[in-house]
This record gives structure tokens, sequence and C-alpha cells, in this order.
């Protein structure tokens, strides 16, 4: 049978205890406490010393501190271990906390460039059409280069938009109490907090958070100058101008707590940031001609005729699509929204049949229209394509309304109806045409395959001959 453990014997056992918990014994000298031990996180934690009994230390109890004439039993031991247990425990918790800030910090760090990223593809998607439009009647063609330094263009633009306003705080009751901050309206004072954070060396510049944050405001704007004098063809002065005004505007909408959408404001505006801001405006603008040397953007005479190659083709049907499913999208947001505001309550049968009508006859029948007025569809005359007939051809009105159905028309009808059946038909018509633009000659698709018609550069006339169509 065990008996009973003596005084040095608990001492040892709680300090392996208090050890094990990551807590570290404080010495007589430093605290001049004996029996204090210092938790690494939550500070000193007292262990009663037992004094009176052998192996006890001789040094008289420090005034003030709780003695006891009593032996611990097993069962006090056990007790304190359970005890350091919880403490562990507490510490541990602060670290996981510790570590969600962490998280915390990255998601509103990456949040906002992933949401800008997906904003860019609904809006390229909206702006499909009239991009592809001015690109072949100012250059001629879609270029590589200036489509990827467009698309570049949105998403900084929505990147600054998003790293503005998000991550939004919750709008409470003590929201200003909270979150309010007021503004920084001395020019350099970004200089004092880059000399009292400077810990010296090159590795203390690096880590320094105050330059860090001056070099990110300066880097968040060269974009903007380089777009700018590039894209849009502004000068430097002029790009370092809007520059400024485009730093204006955010830090005011921050000043104004998103434009008196809250309360007070709970980001903060800071008279520095303009100055660096409009700093990487102006760097931008001098770096533009950079951008230059992107592949893929070379011009030439925009009334010169192109060949009817299967990417052009294939574009012209994927701004057909896009118009039409776009055309379905607004009409059905827009219907939810008057439904919703009106308090529109409609039987189950027109219910169902309303994102029918919206989705796919509405945007179906406007395209169906312009293909009987110009025999074209919108896809067509964004990449300025015409149709051709040949020899043994089926012409009028009927000839056009039935490429119109084995077509983009046949395939917004189809897909709107919510049928399965209608889905995998209208599936198998989209794969139909892509594959006769990709295998057939003239790269005319299914509907002209079967009307026998053929597609031409619109540009084609007396004074412009038809250009050599490559080899399929």
């Amino acid at each position: 049978m065990s008996s009973c453990p003596t005084a040095n014997e608990t001492r040892n056992a709680v300090s392996v205890s208090w050890a094990t918990a990551g807590v570290v014994p404080r010495s007589a000298a430093s605290s001049g406490r004996p029996g204090m031990y210092m938790s690494v996180a939550s500070g000193e934690i007292p262990v009663t010393r037992a004094s009176g009994t052998s192996g006890a230390s001789s040094r008289p109890p420090v005034r003030g501190a709780r003695t006891t004439s009593v032996v611990p039993t097993r069962a006090t031991v056990l007790e304190r271990s359970s005890g350091v247990r919880r403490v562990a425990r507490v510490v541990q918790s602060r670290g996981a906390r510790a570590a969600g800030g962490e998280e915390t910090r990255m998601s509103s760090t990456v949040l906002p460039a992933v949401i800008a990223v997906i904003a860019s593809l609904f809006v390229a998607l909206a702006l499909l059409v009239p991009f592809v439009a001015v690109q072949y009647r100012r250059r001629g063609t879609l270029g590589l280069g200036p489509t990827v330094l467009s698309f570049a263009a949105l998403v900084y633009a929505l990147a600054l938009v998003s790293y503005t306003l998000l991550p939004l705080p919750e709008l409470t009751a003590d929201f200003c109490s909270v979150h309010r901050v007021s503004p920084q309206l001395r020019p350099g004072q970004f200089v004092a907090d880059v000399l009292r954070e400077n810990r010296g060396g090159v590795f203390g510049l690096a880590t320094n958070r105050a330059l860090q944050q001056v070099v990110f405001n300066v880097a968040l704007f060269v974009p903007l100058g380089m777009f700018l004098r590039h894209l849009l063809r502004r000068g430097i002065v002029v790009s370092t101008a809007i520059g400024l005004g485009v730093s204006l505007l955010v830090e005011l909408t921050q000043l104004t707590g998103v434009w008196t959408l809250f309360p007070c404001a709970y980001r903060l505006f800071d008279v520095d940031d303009l100055i660096a801001n409009t700093s990487g405006a102006l760097l931008g603008a001098l770096l533009g001609p950079v951008l230059r040397l992107v592949p893929g953007q070379r011009t030439g005479d925009p009334d010169e005729p192109r060949p009817v190659t299967a990417r052009r083709r294939l574009l012209g049907m994927l701004c057909d699509w896009a118009a039409g499913v776009g055309t379905g999208g607004v009409l059905a947001v827009g219907w939810s929204v008057l439904a919703a505001t009106l308090d529109v309550d409609l039987p189950a049968r027109a219910d169902r049949l309303v994102p029918v009508v919206l989705t796919g006859l509405v945007p179906g029948l406007l395209l169906a229209l312009l293909v009987l007025r110009t025999g074209r569809t919108l896809g067509e005359l964004v990449v300025r394509l015409r149709p051709t007939s040949t020899a043994g051809a089926t012409s009028g009105r009927g000839a056009r309304l039935l490429r119109w159905a084995l077509g983009i028309g046949g395939y917004l009808v189809l897909r709107s109806a919510g049928i399965p059946l209608l889905d995998l038909a209208a599936t198998a018509l989209a794969v139909a045409s892509v594959v006769a633009v990709l295998v057939g000659a003239g790269r005319g698709g299914f509907a002209y395959r079967v009307v026998h018609w053929q597609l031409e550069d619109d540009r084609t006339g007396a004074d412009h001959p038809r250009p050599r169509q490559p080899s399929a």
C-alpha cells in the first residue's frame, strides 16, 4: 500500500506538473517569493508551500504568504494537478484564439481579391459584346494583348473597390464606440512612424510595418497610372491628376463611413495615403510604355477584310450566348425585384411560366427580329460577318427563321423551359453547332449547313477582295 507523500515529494510532483503545462519556476532571487511560479501565458500563479515537515525549507515564510502545517495528501496533489491541466487548457485556448486572429487577418486580405476576380468574370461577360464590337471596328480584329490588358484593368478596378469597402463591419448599437477612428491630417506623419518602428539594419527596414504600409500605398496606384497612360492614351500629368482624384475618392469614402451608409468612419482617412497613392500613379504613368511589350497588340487597317476562322466564328457565337443569357438574367432579376416590391402573388402555373418567358422567349424573340431584319445574329454583326447564299440555298424569311431556330434562338427557348429532356436537346444543339464550326467548311456551323449558307467578312467589296480562307 502506498503511504502519504512527503512535503518534498509534493513540491516535486507539483513542479513536474507545472513544467508539463508549460509553466516555469521563478527563482527566489528574481521574485523574492519561494513557492511562486510564472506561467508563460497567464502570469504568476501561487502554489501553497508546506512547512513544518521534514525536508522543508528552513527559510521563514514570506509575509503574507499562505502556509499550512498539514502534510498534503495524495488527493491534494491530484487536485493541484487537475488545476494545472485547466491552466494548460486555458493556454491552449488562447493559442487557438491567436491562430484564429491570424486566420481572420489573412481572410480580410485574401477575400477582397477573390471577390474581385469572381466579380470581374461576370462584369467581363456583361461587357463582352460592346468590347468585341469596339475592338473589331478600331483594330479590325480582337487581339490577345488588348484583351489581356483590358481584363487586368477590370480586375484591378474591382480590387480597388473591394479593398476600400471590404470587409464590412457589423452594424451594432455601439458601432461608433468600437470602430470610430479620427482622421490623420498631418502630412509626413509616416516619417515619424517609420523612425519610431525602425529597429536598425536591412532586416529592420524589411520588417518595419509603417514602411511596408507606405510602400503598399505607392504600389497600389502604380497599375492605375500604367493603364491610364497605355490603354486610355493619357499623358503623365493627366494620369497623375486622375490618380489623385481616385485616391481622394477612396479616402472620402472611408472618412464618411461609405458616404453615410455607416454612422461613423470605421477606416482611417490619412493624408499621407493621398501623397503615397498620387506618387504611385505618377510612377505608373512613367512606366506606362512598358506595357507596349505585351504581345498581340499589333494594329492594321480596321477596314481590311480578315479570313473567317473558327475562332472568329466561335467568338460570334459566344457573343450571341452572352447577349441572350445576359438579357434574360437582367429581365428575371428585374421582375423578382418588382414582384418583391409590389408584393405580387401569381398563381402557381403563371409563376412557373414567368422564367420561361423572361429568360427564353423574350431574348429569343429579340434575336429573331434582328435575324429577320438583317439576316445576321448579334454575334455576327459584332465580329463583322455576314451570310452569303450558294447554289441550291434556301432563301427568304423562312430560311432566316430556320437558321435562327437551329442556332441561338432554339437554344435559348429549349433551355428556358426547365424540362430535362429539352435541356438535353439544347445541349445537343449547342454541341452540334460548335463541332460543325470546327470541322465544317466555311465555318458557318450547323444551321448554315442546313440552309446551305456560307459566311464572309462584311468588309469584302470592290475595294477589298475576299481574303484567302485558311485550310480546314
